[in-house]
């Protein structure tokens, strides 16, 4: 068949009809997918399966123009006459656009299908593969080469506007961080450079990134003026940068349009999901801004006093705007994190941490940080391990610049005895946060229960030669040494904690540890009837007290602790792996804890 021959077949049989058909109808379905997956909670690979598909379904909707027509008596094959509209009438549309029409939607419903029916990581069922699976889902995280840190912004406003500064630079950040395809240091690796004088090129060469910005806030009463620049830092030149003056409200308004511009100005494109996700979840008051930024503060303490008083701001917060999704996150973590560390019992913390992370969910279903709060709920309070894992990949899978999702993630998998999933999970935590306190902490603690202690030590000196008083640091370094059997030097990190956090009595508890091995077994007695007697001993989560019990050597007390932990719903996660408490792991009465605590069988 001639080209003009072969042209003319294809007008006649309405190929080229069919084919704008398909385009127009198959852009349509993608702008609706691009615009409706994020709001489903798909992931945005949705999209581009759906992309990939209608490129797969395009030939196939030219074949069947070319070979079928679609008549009132089926679809058959076409007519070799010319001007045969399939059914005789000679009239009305082309009746293969009706084939062609449904390519795309059938398409369309399949992917969405398919999405929908896939394991939703927020199902209470839970998946059964989550064991299996471990920490492959990780992978799905990794972003591209593009890589940013925002470096502290200076003050030009006085001291009484410091934490506004830090807030504005921490939620551009945290905007920014909402990008799988860019790489965000953590807000506490670049606090070190506050006030340094080092090049951006210098500064980004440290820190390993493609690109960093600056900038400086001037507050003075109602107005407010931000100046801000992007540093590419190979040539150490400026690719962009803005100055903007406005009244002090509209804060929230500049944060959003700053990361806008800097995501475009790295990544060069931005689809409406990724705008979505930079611009979401702005307070609505400065009031219940700047609360939340002094409690956020508050909580990476750890210690007993400054939870407690960062879960006061953030309920203050969450007064001054209820719709405000991030302020309840900290509320749900600063009641968790009181348990963890002695200042509630599990039955006051459980119910209040959860109703505030699912509160955060409610407004808003993409949040990842939510996920991650309620992940970490599921293990600590519940046990429910499977849970926890679902939604902490859920987690990652919304935001993957969050450490703390991979922070807490590895502390779950290395309790349960998955040692080298939580080492890799560590390891992307610390990418993204190297100098984070409690990042560099647990990575000492994972390698603690992995029964390696110099590598311990190792995670915990860099902890504390960052910050000397830091309390959880001594402990865990006191637990690193102990592990190795220099119970005189493990006592003088026990002291320190207890020192730095009084009103911890988890901090406690290991000090009575410490006593018992180093001949002060009545010192010993004496903290921990001092917790029993206080009421604090409810508080504590039973393997603490239990290891202090070993230390004296009184495992029918040890056991008694956590036996009672088991049947009040105590968190005890750390019996699994922590190496302190050997002694007793060849007693029936241990392996039967384990079963009730769902990690029979782990180690």
């Amino acid at each position: 068949m001639s080209p003009p021959d072969l042209f003319s077949e294809l007008k006649r049989r309405r190929v080229f009809r069919a084919a704008t058909a398909y385009g127009v109808v198959g852009w349509a379905l993608v702008e609706v997918a691009d615009t409706v997956f994020p709001h489903m909670g798909l992931p945005d690979r949705a999209v581009t399966v759906v992309i990939a598909l209608l490129l797969l379904g395009f030939p196939v909707a030219v074949l069947l123009a070319w070979g079928f027509e679609l008549t009132r008596k089926g679809l058959r094959r076409t007519a070799p006459q010319p001007g045969d509209r399939g059914d005789g009438s000679g009239s009305g549309p082309p009746r293969v656009l009706y084939v062609v029409l449904i390519v795309p939607v059938l398409v369309a419903t399949f992917i969405a299908g398919a999405s929908l029916l896939r394991t939703d990581p927020a199902s209470e069922d839970g998946d059964p593969r989550a064991e299996e699976r471990g920490g492959a889902g990780l992978a799905v995280a990794e972003p591209s080469g593009s890589s940013l840190a925002v470096l502290p912004f200076v003050n030009l406003g006085g001291e009484e506007t410091d934490d506004f500064t830090s807030g504005v630079a921490e939620d551009i950040r945290t905007q920014l961080g909402r990008l799988p395809e860019l790489r965000v240091i953590g807000r506490t690796s670049v606090l070190r450079y506050r006030g340094s004088d080092r090049s951006a090129r210098e500064i980004g060469g440290e820190l390993g990134v493609s690109h960093v910005l600056e900038g400086s806030v001037q507050r003075a009463g109602d107005r407010l003026r931000i100046t801000v620049g992007l540093v590419r830092v190979g040539p150490d030149e400026q690719v962009w940068g803005e100055g903007y003056d406005r009244e002090a409200g509209d804060v929230f308004a500049i944060q959003t349009d700053v990361a806008e511009r800097v995501a475009s100005a790295i990544l060069h494109e931005l689809s409406r999901a990724d705008i979505e996700r930079i611009g979401a979840r702005a307070p609505s008051t400065l009031g219940a801004y700047e609360v939340h930024l002094a409690a956020r503060a508050l909580l990476a303490r750890r210690d007993v006093a400054g939870l407690v008083r960062a879960a006061e701001l953030f309920e203050e917060a969450n007064r001054l705007d209820p719709g405000y999704a991030p302020a309840y996150v900290g509320l749900a973590d600063a009641y968790t994190l009181m348990n963890t560390w002695g200042g509630l019992s599990a039955r006051e913390a459980a119910g209040p941490a959860r109703e505030a992370a699912e509160r955060a969910l409610g407004l808003d279903p993409l949040l990842g940080e939510a996920w991650t709060s309620l992940a970490y709920i599921d293990a600590w309070f519940e046990r429910d391990w499977a849970a926890a894992e679902i939604r902490f990949l859920r987690a990652i899978e919304l935001n993957p610049n969050y450490s703390t999702a991979y922070h807490w993630y590895a502390v779950v998998l290395a309790q349960s005895g998955r040692l080298e999933e939580a080492r890799v999970a560590i390891e992307r935590a610390r990418a993204l946060d190297p100098g984070s306190l409690i990042i560099l902490t647990i990575s000492g603690l994972q390698r603690h229960f992995a029964r390696d202690p110099e590598a311990a030590l190792e995670w915990h000196r860099r902890a504390l030669e960052l910050e000397p008083d830091y309390s959880v640091g001594h402990m865990w370094m006191g637990q690193a040494v102990a592990a190795q059997g220099n119970f005189e030097e493990a006592l003088t990190h026990y002291r320190r904690a207890a020192e730095l956090d009084p009103g911890s009595p988890v901090m406690r508890s290991a000090l009575a540890y410490g006593l018992a091995r180093t001949g002060d077994p009545a010192g010993a007695r004496a903290i921990l009837a001092d917790i029993r007697a206080g009421g604090a001993e409810s508080a504590v989560p039973p393997h603490w007290l239990a290891q202090a019990y070993v230390g004296l050597g009184d495992i029918e007390a040890a056991f008694e602790i956590l036996e009672q932990g088991v049947e009040d719903g105590s968190p005890m996660a750390n019996i699994l792996m922590e190496p302190l408490l050997d002694p007793i792991r060849g007693d029936p009465r241990y392996e039967h804890i384990l079963a009730a605590l769902g990690l029979s069988g782990r180690r």
